[in-house]
Formats: structure tokens, sequence, C-alpha cells
């Protein structure tokens, strides 16, 4: 893998429902990944290990659902 030494950034294909609008991401140096409105100014930045945690945490708590949606009652 590449070190990421400059800023990469990309448009989503769809709109995202919440905003009704593209998004544009961006990973940074510094290790950090920013958002923002297609058309818009204001970025909104985060650590990327802060945002794995959240997503690791959420799909493990879907796993757990599905799992208890599964399990017979007694």
């Amino acid at each position: 893998m590449t070190d990421l030494r400059k800023r990469v950034a990309r448009v989503t294909v769809g709109e995202v429902p919440a905003v009704r609008r593209r998004v544009v991401v961006a990973l940074e140096p510094g290790d950090v990944l920013a958002f923002r409105e297609h058309g818009r100014r204001r970025w909104y930045r985060a650590p990327i290990a802060r945002i794995f945690v959240l997503v690791a945490r959420w799909n493990v708590d879907a796993e757990r659902e599905e799992k208890r949606r599964c399990k017979p009652l007694h």
C-alpha cells in the first residue's frame, strides 16, 4: 500500500437522501476523512480511527440483532 501524502477526493455516484445532494468524500493526510455536500463549501472532518470504531460497532450490533431475530423463541 502507498502512504497517503496528498488529498484524494471523490464524488458519490448517487445523491444521499438525507441531504438530497451528492457527497464529496476526501482522504486527507494525517489519517483524516472529510465529507461535504456537492456544491457547498463546509467540510466535516473526523479521524479515520474514530470512524472505523463507529462503523465496526454498527456492524457488530447489526449482526447481533440478526442473530437475535433468527433465534427460535421458547
